[in-house]
């Protein structure tokens, strides 16, 4: 750490090392498309893994009707969302480190011990969530324990990287921190969008994984298990609903907390209320479809309300690098990066991308059909 005594410096100038020489390989408009579409990803994996474990836990808790179909379905189907969650995960945050590294670089060393626990803490809840399935028989008594820590470590996560973000996008902040500890174990606790943007993430889950049980729902409503496929909806449309509300709630709260030149952004008529409109007409829109699911068991109308919500979270992941944009103004412009284009490097991961996108959707659909296929009897 105490190679970062470059921190020290004159009132007059901030901590923040130059961009990387070398340059961009492809113009920043390119690597931010594959960010925004890497990064929906991941919340997606995100959503529907943590939101199946709290529903899980939900359902087991309060011994719901049909809880053992639930808890079932979930067991089987929250390890694999993990692993899309991890692997969805290194992209975006590649693209972070090549877009913005000369920040998120410096604030992860300054949260330092926190950024590095994040790896054990990832190991720890993954293998809780396969300890979970492997020994439902075995260990029945493991069960509740096993799960509800997977759920607290996956959340402490979440709260270590908005930590990181927040931190990243306030260099004026750094040398403070820094010096407070320069043995790496400072927060961000001071920042005021923290908690609201923390919170914002953490209700998303719930209108994923509502959904998702909405689409179960319809499947056992074509396999002729109509109060099974009742008592999914049910659990999926209350999830839905609760998750709205919630994101209705903490997007209120985290706009209240912007600084107020950049909350006012929103509303002038730029790309920030382009995104921020588009994300509201999209969650309406959502929203209207799994409610006909839910109402009617259709399964065509589940798997459209999925798909919108998911454009519905890539808006609201454009809004979201625009209001970082904003922050960094000051200091950082995108159309300043040097850009030494290597066309044949990234049309072979172009290239490489949509195989690998390809691939991952038909294999997700054959596991999907393995999973429903083995509900609970």
């Amino acid at each position: 750490m105490m190679a970062l005594d470059w921190l020290v410096l004159s009132a007059e100038a901030l901590p923040i090392p130059s961009p990387d020489p070398l340059g961009l390989a492809a113009p920043p408009v390119l690597l931010q498309a594959l960010a925004y579409l890497t990064f929906t990803l991941h919340i997606l994996a995100v959503d529907f893994t943590l939101g199946g474990v709290l529903l899980s836990l939900w359902a087991r808790w309060r011994k719901l009707p049909g809880h053992a179909s639930m808890t079932r379905f979930w067991r089987l189907s929250t390890p694999l969302g993990f692993s899309y969650l991890v692997t969805f995960g290194v992209p975006p945050l590649l693209f972070l480190q090549v877009i913005y590294g000369q920040f998120i670089y410096s604030s992860s060393v300054i949260l330092g011990a926190m950024w590095i626990a994040t790896v054990p803490m990832l190991i720890f809840a993954y293998g809780a969530l396969y300890l979970h399935k492997l020994s439902h028989e075995a260990r029945p008594r493991w069960q509740l324990p096993v799960l509800l820590s997977s759920a607290i470590v996956m959340l402490l996560v979440g709260f270590v990287l908005v930590n990181n973000i927040t931190l990243s996008m306030v260099p004026e902040r750094w040398a403070a921190l820094y010096h407070a500890s320069p043995g790496g174990v400072s927060s961000n606790l001071g920042e005021p969008t923290l908690f609201p943007r923390y919170l914002l993430f953490m209700s998303a889950p719930f209108v994923i994984a509502g959904m998702v049980m909405v689409m179960v729902g319809a499947v056992l409503k074509r396999w002729k298990e109509t109060e099974k496929a009742r008592q999914f909806s049910s659990l999926g449309w209350s999830s839905m609903v609760l998750g709205r509300f919630l994101l209705v709630l903490t997007g209120a709260l985290l706009l209240w907390s912007l600084p107020p030149e950049i909350a006012a952004k929103v509303s002038a008529g730029g790309m920030e209320t382009l995104f921020f409109a588009l994300g509201l007409l999209l969650a309406m829109v959502s929203t209207g479809l799994v409610f006909q699911a839910s109402r009617l068991a259709r399964l065509d109308l589940s798997i459209a309300a999925l798909v919108v919500a998911s454009l519905e979270a890539a808006a609201f992941i454009m809004l979201r690098d625009q209001v970082r944009l904003d922050y960094l103004a000051p200091h950082f412009q995108l159309n300043e990066l040097t850009v030494n284009a290597q066309w044949g490097l990234f049309g072979l991961f172009a290239v490489s991308l949509v195989v690998g996108l390809v691939f991952l959707i038909l294999v997700t659909i054959r596991v999907a059909r393995g999973l429903l296929a083995a509900r609970a009897q």
